[in-house]
């Protein structure tokens, strides 16, 4: 992110001096004249920010700093600059505005329930709404991406179509509950993909794929829903071979007990363990509940969240919103109960093996091997996707 692209963001800040980016650790900082018209500008800004993973920091030298992304974040800001500027007269004092890029894993061991509202968002025209990255949780387990595709409707001549582009570092994993999709990479992989079954793709150094409506979804109209997640890749594995693999629905294990039916998207949990071959000690379960019924989540897995798809659930009598994901506290068997019937997924695993740089479609723990990706697509010397062309370029 380039110091330019936050000056135009602020176009009434008055910037003192600006400090070297270092693309190492993806960090720029400014310091800035705090005033009204900036105060204005920052409101604008934090939606962006943390819409690529980062967070904005404001302090003085009479205030703690204060970190957006949290409930009431933009007012604490407010407030401290108002501190700084109004009660105490000190027009101008100076402050830090900190950018990071998405670092994921070395996260803080979570003591207590955290809850993520997700950015809506859309994918070359499928509307999503993605809860991970967050600024205030990187990852959870192994997963550093989560996109709730939400419930599509594409009427004769239209589909979702998403070129083919770049991996490193990471598998995707979709899973949808309606529909059906085509997945192509530059392993040559063809494969459709239907409503229960797992579609996993493991990058390694290098991997390109594209995501479409198959012919006749378009010719004929279709209607789409699901959940693609990216799983960062242990550290051993993440320069690795690419893989594709295919898994039907009647491949992974099921649960059905109490009112309570449990699928094993990927990993293990709940005496249950899905063929899907992760990386890394993996969670990542859908879970229908009938009304009035319980289930433990026991403590078996370090980390993990849920994401309630529709229904009204509760985690230890504390009422769930839909559509949000909620990080459970590390090492507690909590208690899920349903006061109506309710749909969810269960996501996570261990810890990752140390932090990850995510930058547009790429993950590393050396932000090198990032620099090294971008280069290379943007060059293309990048295996291709057999028979396509079009694709979507790297951004600027």
């Amino acid at each position: 992110m380039a110091g330019k692209h936050l000056t135009d963001a602020l176009p009434q800040a008055r910037v003192k001096s600006e400090h070297a980016l270092d693309m190492r650790h993806g960090i720029l900082v400014q310091r800035i004249e705090a005033g009204e018209e900036w105060l204005k500008a920052l409101a604008l800004l934090d939606r962006q920010i943390s819409q690529c993973g980062g967070y904005i920091q404001v302090g003085g030298t009479a205030n703690p700093p204060v970190t957006s992304g949290q409930p009431n974040a933009l007012a604490n800001i407010v407030a401290s600059c108002a501190i700084q500027t109004g009660s105490t007269g000190r027009r101008g004092a100076g402050f830090r505005l900190c950018l990071q890029h998405c670092e994921s894993g070395l996260e803080p061991a979570m003591k207590s329930t955290l809850v993520i509202t997700p950015r809506a968002e859309s994918v070359e025209g499928q509307p999503i709404l993605r809860p991970l990255p967050s600024a205030r949780c990187r990852s959870v387990g192994p997963f550093v991406f989560f996109d709730h595709m939400l419930e599509t409707d594409y009427p004769a001549g239209r589909g979702m179509d998403i070129r083919q582009h770049p991996h490193i570092g990471l598998s995707t994993l979709t899973y949808l509950f309606e529909g059906e999709i085509l997945h192509k990479d530059s392993l040559g992989s063809d494969q459709r993909v239907k409503a229960g079954e797992v579609s996993w793709m493991t990058a390694g150094s290098g991997v390109a794929h594209v995501e479409r409506t198959p012919p006749e979804g378009v010719q004929a109209g279709s209607r789409l829903h699901g959940l693609q997640v990216w799983l960062a890749s242990p550290k051993a594995a993440e320069q690795g071979p690419s893989s594709y693999s295919h898994h039907s629905a009647a491949s992974l294990p099921v649960s059905d007990s109490l009112g309570v039916r449990i699928r094993m998207i990927a990993g293990t949990g709940f005496c249950l363990e899905s063929p899907v071959p992760v990386l890394s000690p993996t969670l990542y379960a859908e879970v229908h509940m009938q009304s009035a019924t319980t289930l433990l989540v026991p403590g078996e897995h370090a980390q993990r969240a849920l994401y309630v798809l529709a229904g009204e659930v509760s985690v230890d009598d504390e009422p769930v919103e839909p559509c949000s994901l909620v990080v459970l506290p590390e090492g507690e068997a909590l208690t899920l109960y349903a006061d109506e019937a309710s749909h969810l997924v269960l996501i996570g695993g261990a810890p990752l093996d140390g932090p990850r740089r995510m930058n547009w479609n790429f993950v590393a723990s050396d932000p090198r091997l990032i620099e090294d990706a971008r280069a290379r697509w943007a060059a293309g010397d990048w295996p291709t996707v057999p028979g396509e062309v079009a694709r979507i370029e790297l951004p600027r």
